[in-house]
């Protein structure tokens, strides 16, 4: 309770980062909340700062920081007693009780006999009856799960690389051993859990899926602050874009980045380092007058 004796609501999910700036708009604490457990702290996990916990009658000193989809976990039994776990993206501002991206563990691989795991993405329906394709798809894929028994949810944001998502899963005992007894039962080898979680995941292309949604195209090169790229490399960019780059300029995402006040054209990119960047060019045809072809 608070002063006047009204309660304040558990405003926060796992996943979602609160921050303080300075006069000049610069983040100078920055958390990521990995427990709600607690009824009168979040446990977090310090990305700019010292704190472990913060005071949930407190955070109104913190910004929190706009979340770019949610990761969610639902444990469900199977029809035939098996346990089952779903694995879903849901963009917030999607207007549609389905998920942008679903995916099951505990299921045969349509692609691969040697693999485990299927999903369904809406952007593989693309017509005018596509939405409705997709909801029928998703019907059908889900049609032996008797019911769910248990749900969990984490707040992601673009930048947030596989690691990131490994240690996610590891937060809840529910979800990880659930996950940890499909790749049990399915034959997997590992080597430790977050290599299993992985591989899981990879089965599933949770991580391409999650980048195509903000289209962020991995690529297989490192990208250095301030460094100008390798021919090769920028030929690699000006494939993705099928455009020629005349000029470029290349920021790490952060939060400081408002994408809202981006001008002109920008794509994004994770290198080989998992860190996310954002590239701003102007093209060939943005040039009208300098070339005839």
């Amino acid at each position: 309770m608070i002063e006047g004796g009204e309660y304040k609501l558990d405003m926060y999910n796992v996943g979602q980062k609160l921050c303080k700036k300075d006069k000049f708009g610069q983040i100078t604490e920055l958390y990521r909340i990995v427990s709600r457990k607690d009824k009168d702290f979040y446990k977090v996990t310090p990305v700019i700062g010292d704190k472990l916990l913060i005071d949930k009658y407190k955070t109104d000193e913190y910004i929190p920081l706009e979340i770019h989809c949610k990761m969610f976990f639902e444990v469900c039994t199977l029809k035939n007693g098996e346990k089952e776990l779903c694995i879903n993206i849901y963009c917030p501002y999607e207007a549609t009780n389905y998920p942008y991206y679903t995916s099951r563990l505990n299921i045969d691989n349509p692609m691969d006999n040697k693999k485990f795991g299927k999903f369904l993405c809406k952007d593989e329906f693309e017509n005018d009856s596509a939405m409705r394709q997709y909801k029928r798809a998703y019907d059908l894929m889900m049609y032996d799960i008797a019911h769910k028994d248990y749900a969990f949810s984490v707040d992601l944001y673009l930048n947030d690389p596989l690691k990131n998502i490994v240690s996610f899963v590891k937060l809840d005992p529910k979800v990880c051993d659930t996950l940890i007894s499909i790749c049990d039962s399915r034959g997997l080898e590992y080597d430790n859990i977050d290599q299993a979680i992985k591989i899981a995941l990879q089965n599933i292309l949770f991580m391409y899926w999650f980048h195509y949604n903000f289209r962020v195209i991995n690529v297989l090169f490192e990208v250095k602050d301030g460094a100008q790229l390798r021919p090769g490399d920028l030929f690699a960019l000006e494939a993705i874009v099928q455009d020629r780059i005349v000029d470029y300029t290349i920021v790490e995402y952060y939060h400081d980045i408002l994408l809202y006040k981006a001008k002109g054209n920008f794509f994004f990119i994770q290198d080989r380092n998992d860190r996310t960047f954002i590239v701003k060019y102007v093209g060939m045809d943005d040039l009208p007058g300098l070339h005839v072809f």
